[in-house]
């Protein structure tokens, strides 16, 4: 035995690869692919595009080339594909529901075909109707003939979980619709949009390839003056303080509302600011206007002390890294002083018209489980009574025997398999470093991986699913815990597990700044 006997895989950020397969019944350059390939690359990734016309792709021989890529991505224009269709409503008054109703089968057919040649990962580009000009004489009524729409809705609803479809109409009003269609380049090139509307939607492509990796910040530290609220606690008291549903008030109301939308899809909220913290958390409790109340905060740093120390120390309170952790601040002094001191740590300056956009950095999956997000939230909030416990004894063991934890490992079900991709993808300590995606286990399932998952409780809270273990072939392919369940000898449970049910001939392991100590571990599983 040893740390010999754990294959190393090269997890060099300079080697990740992404490999890309479009679909489409258009061209969409001469900025599709340069765009695709540069966003990528600012990420150290090299993209591999191949481009494949949706005319070869209605034979079935070309499916079998979907497994090659990493992505599929389906582009289709409507208006294209059926360039006559209104005009047979019109003039040949054709049924419109007849009309839709086939339509809808030939693409739901050729997606399922798709979706069953390949467990790739499926993006489709929704229909826009914007160059019909239906507007110019009806004005902007919904009628009958709004095929689009219902379309993408249809194939939404009808392969969600499998494919998703992007709102192309919505990347289209960011721009507005005049810069994001363009004919010079319709007539000339085949691609009827600009190169404005290209540069969001490879934004956008990006955005689906963290969100299915699970690259995402997990926690936004807040400033509390001028930032929750307007006007600064301190001074000008809890009752002359701008928050409420009236005028400059409803601004700072409608920035907490997305904080509790962003806490409600699994982000910890955390508060670092210069005040007393009595008067902060009776703001918190009692000021009318408040949509974030002391329940939603994981933790508390407010004192008069150097804001760097207060974001260590939420850092080690919550036992996640400071890579992890956004800071806003309406001071750029404060932000300054953090990213001198603590550059692994995000900052966004506050502004009021900008703030929105700068909080990209959080990709969370629209079927987020929202189970698995409040027993998470409700861990980090019992976290202060078990570390009032932890304080009550002097030996580690004794407290151990008072918090009660008991670990549940049993095989994973349909329902846990997101969880489990999730919890791969942002565990960076107590990990063999492999991350995958749902459909990646589920694959894996189907080719023998036996994957296990790892609940616990104590008596203060459900902990929910903490952990995973995968095998496959005598070898171990996933070790995972969360942070948030460190330091209760669960990773000692699920190493006897292993010992307990399986013969470990390998251990894949890939190298994260902080899962070397975990790596001995492992090695020690392996059998000759």
């Amino acid at each position: 035995m040893g740390e010999k006997d754990v294959t190393v895989v090269n997890n060099s950020e300079d080697s990740r690869q992404e490999s890309v397969m479009l679909i489409s019944n258009i061209t969409l350059e001469p900025y599709f692919s340069s765009q695709l390939e540069e966003i990528f690359l600012i990420h150290k990734i090299q993209v591999h595009l191949s481009v494949q016309t949706y005319e070869d792709f209605l034979i079935e021989e070309k499916k079998e080339e979907l497994d090659k890529s990493d992505t599929v991505i389906l582009w289709l224009d409507f208006n294209t594909l059926f360039p006559d269709i209104y005009n047979d409503f019109l003039t040949n008054q054709k049924e419109v529901e007849e009309t839709f109703t086939g339509l809808l089968a030939v693409f739901c057919d050729f997606i399922s075909g798709l979706c069953n040649a390949c467990s790739t990962r499926l993006l489709m580009f929704g229909f826009e109707d914007y160059s019909i000009h239906f507007n110019s004489i009806w004005g902007y009524a919904y009628s009958k003939y709004n095929l689009a729409d219902r379309m993408n809705r249809a194939l939404s609803e009808g392969f969600s979980g499998r494919i998703t479809v992007i709102d192309l109409k919505q990347l289209m009003a960011v721009n507005g619709i005049g810069d994001s269609l363009d004919n010079k380049l319709k007539y000339r090139w085949g691609n009827p949009y600009s190169r404005l509307l290209i540069h969001e939607a490879v934004q956008e492509i990006y955005k689906q390839y963290l969100i299915a990796h699970g690259i995402s910040k997990k926690c936004i530290v807040l400033d509390c003056d001028n930032v929750l609220w307007g006007g600064i606690l301190s001074e000008d008291g809890m009752e002359n303080l701008q928050l409420g549903e009236l005028g400059v008030g409803r601004r700072f109301q409608d920035f907490q509302r997305f904080l509790l939308q962003l806490y409600s899809c699994g982000v910890i909220l955390a508060v670092s600011s210069k005040n007393d913290l009595e008067d902060v958390l009776k703001m918190f409790r009692e000021h009318s206007g408040m949509i974030l109340k002391e329940k939603h905060i994981s933790c508390f740093q407010v004192n008069w002390e150097n804001k760097c120390d207060s974001l260590s120390k939420i850092s080690d309170s919550l036992n996640i890294g400071l890579e992890s952790m956004v800071f806003i601040d309406d001071s750029i002094f404060e932000i300054e002083a953090v990213n001198k001191m603590l550059p692994m740590i995000s900052t966004i300056l506050f502004e009021k018209n900008t703030i929105y956009k700068e909080l990209n950095s959080f990709n969370i999956p629209p079927n987020v489980d929202l189970k698995s997000v409040q027993i998470r939230n409700e861990t980090y909030r019992s976290d202060i009574l078990r570390q009032q416990l932890r304080a009550e004894y002097k030996s580690y063991e004794e407290y151990l025997d008072n918090l009660q934890m008991r670990v549940t490992i049993s095989q994973a079900d349909a329902l846990s398999i997101s969880r489990i991709s999730e919890l791969s993808q942002r565990t960076n300590k107590c990990t063999n470093g492999k991350r995958y995606t749902a459909n990646e286990l589920k694959v894996f399932m189907d080719q023998g991986l036996q994957l296990s998952a790892v609940y616990a409780t104590d008596k203060f809270s459900e902990l929910g699913l903490v952990g995973a273990i995968g095998v496959q072939d005598n070898n171990l392919a996933l070790f995972c815990l969360s942070c948030r369940a460190l330091g209760r000898n669960i990773e000692e449970q699920m190493i006897s597990f292993i010992r307990d049910n399986y013969i470990i001939s390998e251990v894949d392991f890939i190298p994260t700044s902080k899962n070397m100590e975990l790596k001995k571990k492992l090695s020690e599983l392996v059998c000759y």
